[in-house]
This record gives C-alpha cells, structure tokens and sequence, in this order.
C-alpha cells in the first residue's frame, strides 16, 4: 500500500528536518521513499536556468504545476503493481490553504479512487517561531494567516475521512521520538 504523508506548517519551523529525519529511517527499514518539494522544485528551476529563483506569480504557477504534476502522476500510477507500488510518499511544502493542500492531492473525497493512503503531519502552529521570520516578514505573516484560517476546517475534514494526524512541535530536536512516529506511520500504512 502506498503512503503518502504530508507536512504542514509555516516556513522555517522545521518541515525539512523532520522529513530528512523519516526519509533516513524509511530507508534504513528498507522501504522506498519518494520526496516532492516545492522548494527543491525551485531550485531545479533556477539551476536548469542557470539563474537565481525570483519569486513571481508567474515562477510560482509554473513551480506549482511541476509539483502538483508529480505529485499526481505518483498517486495515480499507470501500472498498480508498478516501481512505486508499495512505496512511501512525503510531501514538503507549507500546506498552510487548500490551495497547497490540493496541489499534493490531499483533499480529495472520492474515496474510490484513492489506492493509497494519507496522513497529516503538523509541525508547529501558526504561532510557531519562524527561522526565515526576519528574511521574508511578509510571507510568513501571510502564511500565518492562512494556516490559521484553514486550521478547523483542514482538522474536520481530516476527521470526517478517518486521516491520521500528528503534531510535531516546532524546531524540536524530535531525533529520539522520530522512530516512534515512524512505527506509527508504518503501521497506518500496513493496515
């Protein structure tokens, strides 16, 4: 069964530590896992265009596309028994509004369709301390904003389709209790 776990959270409270961290220990047991950033995504756009990433509306629908692409064509693969099958899927982006969120296909309601199943996994609030507060003040406050404007509605919903959610503190050092949640998620994952 295929897993797909999604990370949410402002930027700069630790998403990209925390999925390092699962992504080390899903290999270790021997599983495969597949990573989709937005922000790597950026990068591979500024590197194949051997300039710096500037963010525009434009850049940003563009690096949105080639995400919500990737995302797509891993969640509904051509083949059901295919190089992915049985594999683990970790969404790094914000997921602060629906608009992310459906942009890694978290809320889809069809359940039929799904051959795959979904966790949420939150890190901090959007009252978390920043590390990129001081570089981009306005982007975090607006992220602020829409986490918190989203939050009831993103928790009923995770509710009401029986998806798993956890809570991570912001920049903690989750190094001891990351095995722990591992066990959990594989055991989601193997039901």
């Amino acid at each position: 069964m295929f897993l797909q776990i999604v990370l949410r959270g402002i930027s700069g409270v630790g998403k990209t530590t925390l999925r390092k961290l699962l992504t080390a220990i899903f290999l270790q047991k021997g599983y495969k896992v597949i990573v989709e950033s937005k922000d790597e995504i950026r990068q591979e756009v500024a590197r194949s265009r051997k300039i710096p990433y500037s963010y525009s509306n434009e850049e940003e629908r563009m690096v949105s596309f080639l995400y919500s692409s990737r995302v797509h064509a891993l969640l509904h693969p051509f083949t059901p028994n295919g190089p992915f099958n049985n594999a683990i899927l970790i969404c790094d982006n914000t997921h602060v509004n629906i608009k992310q969120l459906k942009e890694s296909e978290f809320c889809i309601d069809d359940s039929s369709v799904l051959a795959y199943k979904r966790v949420l996994i939150e890190v901090g609030t959007f009252s978390s301390m920043s590390s990129k507060s001081y570089r981009y003040p306005k982007i975090i406050a607006r992220q602020r904003m829409q986490m918190e404007h989203s939050d009831i509605a993103l928790h009923n919903w995770c509710q009401a389709h029986y998806v798993p959610q956890f809570w991570i503190d912001d920049h903690t050092a989750i190094e001891d209790g990351v095995h722990d949640l591992v066990e959990s998620l594989l055991d989601i994952k193997n039901k």
